[in-house]
């Protein structure tokens, strides 16, 4: 399965400790951010995108792949982009720069080992972090930077963490993805980056919006009939 490239200690932790049923959980202390949280914007830009995605400080080109296509789905299902792009950006088009780095625990496969050797009695906790380094340029402006960190924490036999919601290493993987990206974009609009342009008033007294008057007429004194 693809996701389990961007988690490295899973591998490990699987390779030993057998066919022990295994659950993911995702880390709840980066913020909570939904598609709904977002400003839609009345005339959307394309972007491009470019990711690089790194194991242990190594290039993952099939990792790399996989996060790519979330990212590029998260972006899409924004609303903020009239068009996603992979690759180089055209002249004129804003570009985000990602990228990710999944650094797994020390000691997880002397966990995986342990397990095994116990039938899964003790229970092994595995950690993968994911360091997340965004780069937004739109334009002819200054690029902003924006970085974050999220983790999963992956269980085999009798483990479990409290208060965290049990899924699949792919549902995980995914919704890091998702959560970070969501995370950068609602930061950038918080900065005033990828934000609808503020409506122009007209200034007090302008004389717009006032009813017209009737020209005078110049074509001498009024008269009436008796």
């Amino acid at each position: 399965m693809p996701s389990t490239r961007l988690a490295s200690g899973v591998i490990a932790l699987l390779a030993l400790s057998g066919c022990f049923t295994h659950r993911a959980y995702v880390d709840a202390k980066l913020p909570s951010v939904k598609y709904s949280d977002l400003s839609p914007l009345p005339a959307p830009a394309p972007i491009a995108v470019e990711v690089t995605f790194l194991s242990n400080g190594s290039p993952n080109e099939k990792g790399q792949d996989y996060v790519q296509q979330r990212v590029i789905k998260c972006l899409e299902g924004s609303g903020l982009f009239a068009k996603v792009d992979a690759g180089a950006a055209s002249s004129g088009e804003g570009v985000l720069k990602i990228v990710m780095e999944n650094i797994p625990s020390s000691g997880a496969a002397g966990k995986g080992f342990l397990t095994g050797l116990t039938l899964g009695i003790v229970g092994s906790t595995v950690t993968d972090q994911y360091d997340f380094k965004a780069t937004y340029q739109g334009g002819s402006g200054a690029p902003i930077e924006k970085h974050y960190q999220h983790a999963i924490y992956t269980t085999i036999g009798h483990a479990s963490m409290p208060g965290l919601t049990p899924m699949s290493t792919e549902e995980a993987v995914n919704q890091v993805v998702e959560q970070l990206t969501l995370n950068t974009l609602q930061d950038l609009q918080r900065d005033g980056v990828l934000v609808a342009p503020p409506k122009v008033v007209p200034p007090a007294g302008s004389g717009k919006g006032r009813a017209a008057r009737a020209p005078r007429s110049h074509s001498g004194p009024e008269v009436r009939e008796r």
